[in-house]
């Protein structure tokens, strides 16, 4: 991955941003977010003991959802104190800053070394002062995990595009293994296929090799991803399938004809609608829509990155004519791939956390159209410091989740009564939501199963606002035919 000579001052930098993400975490507070107290913990705990077939829908339509990717935080929480939990955790995201750091050493053209890193270090932390990231730090959304394999997906891309414009040829071994990390992201988190799809296309449109060079080497990106997600997700599809006769169930019932609680129907279009653009015009210029709007958000926030990479890509479009040539193979490339994960994204989820990848990217997207942009040294640089500024200074944002103290002698700090832990065989009814539910809905309460006997039973109901009758029959099969206590 690195040269010998690059390996010391690597390995330092490595150790910094792991040494960032840790100190982030703990800086930012305990992560007690609705999706950790929904499915992110509870979920690993009802594969590894089995509880497909004693509880029901306990954190609705998120109970089916790929459980692997939040082993190690399950791990962490059941061994570690708290606070080294969120440190931990910190620190793997922190793997982000460093591959993020290394992809633009890539683009950075000066001779001396120290302004090359000192550059580097700029833009680096410009992406790390982003909202969906800094929001994400330590916390248990899992997009910063899958990031991971989208930035080592990125760089390998760009050493083999640096490759084919020395030696004219492609070496399929590492589109390959591009093509296994990104599966690899794509099975843990299936919102990263939007990655996978910007890859597949940026190759497809590069514009160098033969169009039969191209086809062959997104065919061979796509059967590799293809086993990388059988290798993060593969077993899991297969559980889906032999119990539920479909491998991504709940979700595309209406595909896979796999039956699924009435009072889901209404979910099976289980994307935030409210996310979306809500017009043609709206989604041509969705940038200017979220960027201070808070809008295909889960939080307020303010933030112009994305707006002024858009509004360079419009400027770009202007002087394409006298400029495509001044671009690098690996600038070609980057930009190719931002711009069609982007509008992937866009189609498909609108929800911003998704792209954190593309939010931390920004900063060096401006720097290389502003590069390509301006033709003199000296307003590049007023450009790309004034542009950087305004975003730092005017970004700004506010989670909207519970966030606790480290000073407790557990994660969530649960104390189950004795009276209740004496009683067995009870059957728990308990609240559960969705995406859409309005601000008085009640926290979700699956993290709490794992913490009471494992001879309870726990069946979700739906918080009633918007069904008529949340006690379907699957509901009253369940409850008629336990002969213990039910507790709501």
């Amino acid at each position: 991955m690195l040269g010998r000579r690059q390996k010391i001052p690597h390995i330092f930098f490595l150790l910094v941003f792991l040494l960032l993400g840790g100190v982030l975490s703990l800086f930012f507070g305990k992560d007690l977010n609705w999706d950790l107290t929904n499915y992110h913990f509870y979920n690993p705990y009802a594969l590894l003991h089995h509880r497909y077939n004693i509880d029901y829908w306990p954190a609705n339509i998120n109970t089916f959802l790929n459980p692997t990717v939040d082993f190690v935080l399950y791990f962490m929480i059941n061994t570690f104190p708290p606070i080294v939990t969120g440190f931990l955790m910190g620190a793997i995201h922190g793997l982000n800053f460093w591959l993020f750091f290394l992809i633009i050493l890539n683009f950075i053209s000066t001779p001396i070394q120290q302004q090359k890193y000192f550059i580097a270090m700029v833009i680096t932390f410009l992406g790390i002062d982003s909202p969906h990231v800094l929001a994400e730090i330590g916390k248990s959304f899992n997009d910063l995990v899958v990031s991971i394999f989208v930035f080592a997906a990125i760089f390998y891309s760009i050493k083999i595009i640096k490759i084919q414009a020395s030696r004219q040829t492609t070496s399929m071994k590492k589109i390959a293994l591009i093509g296994l990390l990104l599966g690899f992201g794509t099975g843990l988190k299936y919102t990263a296929g939007i990655y996978l799809v910007g890859a597949s296309l940026a190759f497809l449109f590069f514009p160098f090799s033969a169009w039969k060079s191209k086809i062959k080497c997104v065919t061979v990106l796509n059967i590799f991803a293809l086993i990388g997600i059988a290798v993060t997700a593969g077993y899991w599809m297969v559980f889906l399938f032999y119990k539920y006769h479909s491998p991504l169930y709940p979700y595309f019932a209406n595909i896979f004809h796999a039956g699924i609680p009435m009072d889901q129907v209404m979910f099976q279009d289980w994307r935030h609608k409210t996310n979306f653009p809500q017009s043609f015009w709206q989604a041509v210029f969705f940038p200017f829509y979220f960027s201070w709007s808070g809008a295909a958000s889960d939080f307020p926030f303010i933030d112009f990155r994305l707006l002024i990479v858009y509004c360079l890509f419009i400027c770009l479009a202007f002087v394409l004519k006298s400029t495509r040539n001044k671009f690098s193979l690996e600038e070609k490339w980057l930009l190719l791939f931002f711009v069609f994960s982007y509008i992937v994204w866009e189609y498909v989820f609108a929800a911003l956390r998704y792209i954190a990848a593309l939010e931390m990217l920004s900063p060096l997207v401006i720097y290389i159209l502003i590069r390509h942009l301006i033709s003199k040294t000296d307003l590049k640089l007023y450009a790309i410091a004034i542009l950087y500024g305004f975003i730092l200074l005017t970004m700004h944002y506010k989670i909207n989740w519970v966030i606790g103290s480290w000073a407790t002698p557990s994660f969530f700090g649960v104390k189950v009564p004795r009276k209740l832990l004496e009683i067995n065989n009870n059957l728990a009814l308990i609240p559960t939501v969705k995406l859409d539910y309005p601000r008085d809905a009640p926290q979700s309460l699956a993290y709490l199963i794992p913490f009471f006997p494992e001879n309870w039973h726990f069946v979700g109901v739906p918080y009633a606002y918007k069904i008529n009758n949340i006690f379907t029959d699957d509901r009253k099969n369940i409850i008629l035919k336990h002969s213990g206590s039910i507790i709501l």
